[in-house]
């Protein structure tokens, strides 16, 4: 799922909670998401995290995707024997907008 499958996802469920008409809990599967921007799955998972939403991930889930392993608790989560998890080093565009890894936030990742 895209980033866009996820905004539609988040979207869907905030009007559901506020609507109070869920009865059953929901299941979010991600099988193809190769990330993005860090602020878009920060907001998207805080909203699943508080939902009380289960997360099955079945397939790829790379870059930004993995940060649903750290906000997410880990007895909603569930990696079928197709998950597949991808992390890189973090990095910020230079003044060319060209790749730059950050040293400030790769050794962060590394001190989780």
């Amino acid at each position: 799922m895209r980033i866009r499958g996820l905004l539609l996802a988040a979207a869907l469920l905030v009007t559901a909670m506020a609507s109070a008409t869920t009865s059953a809990q929901a299941t979010m599967r991600i099988a193809e998401d190769r990330g993005g921007q860090i602020g878009h799955y920060l907001r998207i998972f805080a909203v699943m995290r508080s939902s009380g939403e289960n997360i099955v991930v079945d397939g790829n889930c790379l870059s930004a995707c993995t940060l649903v392993l750290g906000l997410i608790p880990k007895n909603r989560i569930c990696a079928t024997p197709r998950a597949r998890f991808g992390f890189h080093a973090a990095w910020m565009p230079d003044e060319d907008g060209r790749p730059v890894t950050s040293p400030m936030g790769t050794a962060a990742l590394w001190n989780i």
